[in-house]
């Protein structure tokens, strides 16, 4: 037994160099959700190598970590992260304080809102983290990137990742299910979602309508493009984001300059809003008072009331497990008479 395992290090190794050589290739995938940033060249879907234990993991930011043995005390310091390590048989001894308005997986919602929480996903603090002795640490990219260096020097495992569309969906799922061991569940999960999704996707029109996704906070109205949440499932019905091929503003990936002449211009169909005010109903009192002024009269949409503010548990969080209700919420919005308003099944 000893003698096999010596005789499979060299092609782990080679793999390992190999994987490590492909890592910097930029993926063309597509919202790290709320306090996302620039976009790293070697982003692209997390993939595990291995058969077995020692598995190598390369993550999202094209990094390659070996695990030697499968872990048994991880801190996951993402919410939608968790959702998935869960769903595949995973655990945790501690992880980021959970959002409200994070949809969490029924099964395992009890034990994942009972975990102990280590601070806010954006503003951690190492101390209480170290002291759950983790023997792998999950973080979220861009919104950790210093404290996913810090804990690396001090000599912890850190497996970077980001949940923006469908394919990030599906490879957290298979990489997750071997390093936990169930491989098998991870590509039953990561199939039964791409089917739910795709069950949706295919009854899409093929010519889409215009729309613009703005994306709102207190203090600021940009437009989200294609490698945002809302940006890549509107491309997977064919709408037409008319923000798409804008310049991002400084700093981020998926975010552009809100101009009121450009939307004018292009006249989308449909206007479709994205927000980290606390709910729907006090962004659209925030909205007001940008519709209300004389500019925003001159888009055609806006006069028709053709506004639809998207949850936030869909569209500022990646929705892990729920992801195909994502893309239901926004197929609905848009086209009622094909997919059936969503109030006909959301929220019940």
């Amino acid at each position: 037994m000893k003698r096999k395992h010596i005789g499979m290090l060299p092609v782990f190794l080679a793999l390992l160099v190999l994987f490590t050589a492909c890592a910097g290739r930029k993926s063309s995938g597509t919202d790290r959700g709320e306090g996302s940033d620039e976009m790293s060249e070697n982003e692209q879907p997390i993939v595990v190598t291995g058969d077995s234990y020692p598995l190598a993991v390369r993550d999202f930011v094209g990094d390659v970590t070996v695990l030697e043995k499968k872990p048994e005390r991880v801190a996951v310091l993402s919410g939608t992260v968790l959702n998935v390590w869960y769903d595949v048989g995973g655990t945790a001894v501690c992880t980021v304080t959970i959002s409200s308005t994070l949809k969490v997986v029924k099964e395992y919602e009890d034990e994942i809102r009972a975990l102990p929480s280590v601070g806010k996903q954006h503003l951690l603090s190492l101390e209480p983290i170290v002291a759950y002795e983790p023997d792998l640490i999950i973080a979220q990219e861009n919104a950790q990137r210093e404290s996913i260096v810090r804990l690396r020097e001090m000599g912890y495992k850190v497996i970077v990742t980001c949940l923006r569309d469908l394919d990030d969906a599906l490879a957290t799922y298979r990489a997750f299910g071997k390093i936990v061991g169930n491989e098998e569940r991870g590509i039953e999960k990561a199939d039964a979602l791409k089917a739910r999704y795709d069950a949706i996707r295919v009854k899409a029109p093929e010519h889409g309508k215009k729309v613009v996704i703005l994306y709102l906070t207190s203090k600021k109205l940009q437009v989200k493009l294609d490698g945002s949440i809302a940006g890549s499932i509107a491309k997977d019905l064919g709408l037409n984001n008319i923000a798409s091929g804008l310049s991002p503003v400084s700093g981020s990936a998926e975010n552009a300059a809100l101009d009121i002449e450009y939307l004018i211009e292009h006249q989308p169909d449909v206007i479709l809003v994205t927000s980290m005010i606390s709910n729907g109903e006090s962004a659209a009192g925030v909205m007001k008072e940008y519709l209300e002024s004389p500019a925003w009269q001159g888009v055609t949409a806006v006069q028709k009331g053709n506004i639809v503010y998207l949850p936030q548990e869909y569209f500022l969080y990646h929705a892990g497990p729920y992801f195909d209700e994502s893309l239901r919420y926004m197929a609905s919005s848009v086209y009622p008479e094909i997919y059936g308003e969503t109030g006909e099944w959301y929220g019940k």
